[in-house]
């Protein structure tokens, strides 16, 4: 617990001091994808970092709440891996654009989460 405490702190540190030197500037980044294969491969990391950001961050806060609470977050975990599923499908048949849009479906349900969970992140 300490070491997360000392973590966040270092976090909002870091966070306030970037935007200093961005002087309230906002950076945005294009992604270009040679494929719509390409992008699919991108979509399948960035769903599997969500999972993994789950399991880090959320597992042990979501302990000590109602077990209808938990009941919420691992339906929208559950409905990820099905979405992720067919999006795998999709793809198999070389469907990459529903592939991509049924990712991306998936990872919101897993971003809104870990927001249930208590952690803010972007998206």
């Amino acid at each position: 617990d300490l070491a997360r405490e000392q973590l966040d702190s270092a976090y909002l540190l870091i966070k306030s001091s970037i935007s200093n030197l961005r002087s309230g500037d906002t950076l945005v980044r294009e992604l270009n994808f040679a494929s719509k294969e390409e992008e699919y491969h991108y979509e399948i990391d960035r769903n599997d970092t969500h999972l993994m950001l789950l399991k880090l961050l959320i597992a042990k806060k979501i302990k000590s709440k109602p077990k209808a609470f938990r009941e919420k977050i691992n339906k929208r975990i559950e409905s990820s891996k099905i979405i992720r599923a067919e999006a795998e499908a999709y793809a198999s048949n070389g469907d990459y654009d529903e592939a991509v849009k049924s990712l991306e479906l998936s990872t919101k349900q897993l971003v809104r989460a870990i927001r249930m969970g208590g952690v803010f992140i972007p998206g």
